[in-house]
């Protein structure tokens, strides 16, 4: 606490990076694994190789993917970023994926029949059914960035990791806690939010809202 309290300012600044590189990550990921997403599952060709593609990826060490990267990206947030959007397709993709797969195919006949039009359908029936499926892969994809954005002060990157990785260089002790502690809370915090936004859009989608 005494380290906490005398360099508050210095954590705080780490726990900001931590957050925005976080949140950037998620963003980018989530606009990018959506549209494929759906296409996959509309399309059922596409679903084997571009999974396997995102498989084989997320089976690569992050140390090893930064060096692939880092030539093209440089060195820094670029690149941690990059990285972890990759990686995160693995997650989001699988769960948009099998968020509309998971519709019956019997409300696609109700809505072919009540005469829906096929956007107006696809927002108001088959995204709210497919939101709990959805939201669940970003829970998951928001704990693996949180933890794994540590890795991302090897390359510049910031966050939590600086304290980690600055700690353990020094034998410095208090500095490799706080950090480890700090990303805990983050990862639990974000676990918690979007455990109840899936409780909440689940009931929902069952009609119990």
């Amino acid at each position: 606490m005494d380290y906490l309290i005398s360099h508050y300012d210095a954590v705080l600044e780490c726990v900001l990076e931590h957050v925005e590189l976080t949140v950037l990550t998620l963003l980018i990921s989530f606009i990018i694994a959506f549209p494929i997403g759906v296409l996959i599952s509309k399309c059922k060709i596409m679903s084997g190789p571009i999974n396997g593609i995102f498989n084989t990826i997320y089976a690569i060490p992050s140390i090893a993917l930064f060096g692939f990267l880092i030539p093209y990206t440089g060195i820094g947030t670029g690149t941690a970023i990059t990285a972890f959007v990759v990686y995160n397709q693995y997650m989001l993709i699988k769960s948009v994926e099998a968020g509309f797969d998971s519709i019956s195919p019997t409300i696609h006949e109700i809505g072919k029949g009540l005469g829906y039009n096929k956007l107006y359908f696809f927002f108001s029936v088959e995204l709210p059914l497919a939101l709990p499926s959805i939201v669940n892969g970003l829970k998951l994809a928001t704990i693996g960035t949180v933890t794994g954005s540590t890795l991302g002060a090897t390359i510049g990157a910031g966050g939590l990791g600086v304290l980690i990785f600055r700690g353990l260089k020094m034998r410095h002790w208090n500095k490799v806690i706080i950090g480890t502690v700090l990303c805990t809370i983050l990862a639990f915090a974000s676990s918690i939010l979007l455990q109840a936004i899936e409780n909440r859009v689940r009931k929902r989608a069952q009609g119990e809202l």
